[in-house]
């Protein structure tokens, strides 16, 4: 399994300490320095294999248009099925399913190089945000008999401009359609994204230089 790194600024996202579904990611190997317009040629060339990099960018916005949560399976975190009884899990296999209002959120990251598209799911947003979606559907003002039919709430958008670094995993579920977004799965730490960089004193505000490396994936050269 490739493990490759994108370093485009050097402001890094601290730890909540919140006991939350994505932990801080605590370790990798095999880096290597690519950029998100090298990313998503993964997308173009629809690879097979799974790939683990991690990205540290600017995120420019959130997609409105695709909403914030939905209802989760509480046992599975699978969006649940609104039948006439309430809420079916088809992946549990349970026709009255208990349910948690959960995070689902499409943003974009850039680069000087390119934009990605990238969804975050329950656990880093609510790292991110240190609050659950369940509390951020009760700060609503106008309420909603569907939650999944409100706004993007002004808190989510908040995050917007602002630099973070993630942990990305691509699947063969993130090649199934044309531009498909890349799944957020974990925050990295701050003294993570040093040891891997290989740079002691990283400050807020100061670029890290990437190195011009080609990246080959079962055959695949990715410069």
């Amino acid at each position: 399994m490739l493990i490759v790194c994108i370093y485009v600024h050097s402001l890094i996202i601290r730890g909540t300490g919140l006991l939350a579904p994505a932990p801080l990611l605590t370790h990798a190997t095999n880096v290597e320095p690519l950029t998100i317009a090298k990313v998503n040629k993964f997308a173009i060339i629809a690879l097979a294999e799974e790939i683990e990099f991690m990205i540290t960018g600017r995120i420019t916005g959130v997609d409105v248009h695709k909403g914030w949560c939905y209802v989760g399976c509480r046992k599975c975190s699978r969006e649940l099925h609104l039948t006439v009884p309430g809420f079916a899990c088809v992946r549990c296999n349970k026709p009255h399913a208990d349910g948690d209002l959960c995070y689902r959120v499409t943003l974009g990251i850039a680069d000087d190089t390119a934009e990605g598209v990238f969804i975050f799911f329950d656990g880093v947003m609510t790292k991110l945000l240190s609050l659950e979606a369940r509390d951020v559907d009760q700060m609503l003002v106008e309420k909603y008999e569907n939650p999944e039919d409100s706004p993007v709430p002004p808190l989510i958008k908040y995050i917007e401009g602002k630099t973070y670094s993630f942990h990305v995993r691509l699947t063969s579920y993130d090649f199934t359609a044309r531009r498909q977004p890349f799944t957020i799965t974990h925050i990295i730490c701050e003294e993570e994204c040093t040891h891997l960089n290989g740079v002691n004193d990283i400050e807020a505000g100061n670029s890290i230089p990437l190195k011009p490396e080609t990246v080959r994936i079962s055959g695949v050269s990715i410069k």
